[in-house]
């Protein structure tokens, strides 16, 4: 059975998925992994970095070289705290929807299709 995004008479609205790290090098390539993914065809990736001095920052340069099309680092040159960090993200989203994940967090697979899928075919749906 096809969903509601599978159709070839809709189109897929971009989704942005806001990424904050500081000092999460870790982790922050599979949380990036787990974003390219996704099998849903519209998403930018905004990913954050609150001045980390740990090499995050490099791993996301490293990933906006590989997918320039798709991944937008946001390096700051100063720790400015997860607050200023998110606005800064937050900004620079052009996405009809937007999906917040934390720089050492997955997304399981199919997961913003699904929600997409949901936000569309529900009007009341707000969240």
């Amino acid at each position: 059975m096809k969903g509601i995004l599978d159709s070839e008479n809709i189109d897929s609205p971009k989704v942005s998925v806001l990424i904050v790290t500081y000092n999460q090098k870790d982790y922050i390539r599979e949380t990036l992994d787990c974003v390219l993914n996704q099998d849903y065809p519209n998403i930018e990736i905004v990913v954050a970095d609150d001045a980390s001095t740990d090499g995050t920052s490099d791993i996301i340069l490293t990933y906006a070289a590989l997918y320039p099309d798709r991944v937008i680092p946001l390096l700051a040159d100063k720790n400015g705290g997860i607050t200023v960090n998110c606005n800064r993200a937050f900004f620079k989203c052009t996405g009809e929807f937007i999906a917040i994940l934390g720089g050492d967090d997955l997304f399981y697979a199919g997961k913003i299709k699904e929600q997409v899928s949901c936000m569309m075919t529900t009007p009341t749906c707000n969240l």
